[in-house]
């Protein structure tokens, strides 16, 4: 699925190759609605980086990290009819603790190393107030995947544009 700034760069290509433009979604007076959605969370947690082994990434996090990331990915939903929605995730890497049980050696999750973390990312996000626009966070879900020793946190989040 192509990013609205995918689209938007496409429709330029095409619209000087002559060939018709194609529709892009119109989100009112505010054309990066999805941009501004995702530059909003980046900023807004830019305080936990400090917090973290690793680092705060839009879009994308490097494959083989194997350290405490944060990952924003952000899409809009395309409804002309107010108040205009955009649907971000936010993705808290903590990668499991070596434990040794019996003499061997083997991972675990690193709950309370989450639990801090997200303690801190959640007050971040309590923080954010932006006029005309209304955030709710529809849900919270830990996952764990032993395949690269890692546990996420994901937070499942709303946006909603209320005017133009």
């Amino acid at each position: 699925m192509k990013t609205l700034r995918e689209k938007e760069s496409d429709a330029k290509d095409k619209s000087k190759n002559g060939t018709p433009t194609p529709s892009i979604p119109d989100y009112g007076s505010n054309p990066s609605f999805m941009l501004q959605c995702a530059s909003l969370l980046f900023n807004a947690l830019s305080p936990i980086r400090e917090q973290l082994s690793g680092g705060i990434f839009l879009e994308s996090r490097p494959e083989d990290s194997h350290l405490e990331d944060i990952l924003i990915s952000t899409h809009t939903y395309t409804d002309t009819s107010l108040p205009y929605k955009a649907y971000s995730e936010i993705h808290l890497y903590v990668p499991h603790l070596m434990v040794s049980i019996d003499g061997k050696e083997q991972y675990t999750p690193h709950l309370s190393r989450i639990d801090t973390l997200d303690k801190s990312l959640y007050t971040q996000l309590k923080k954010l107030f932006i006029p005309e626009k209304a955030l709710c966070i529809e849900k919270r879900i830990l996952s764990h995947f032993p395949q690269i020793q890692q546990s996420a946190l994901s937070y499942h989040l709303i946006w909603y544009l209320l005017s133009n």
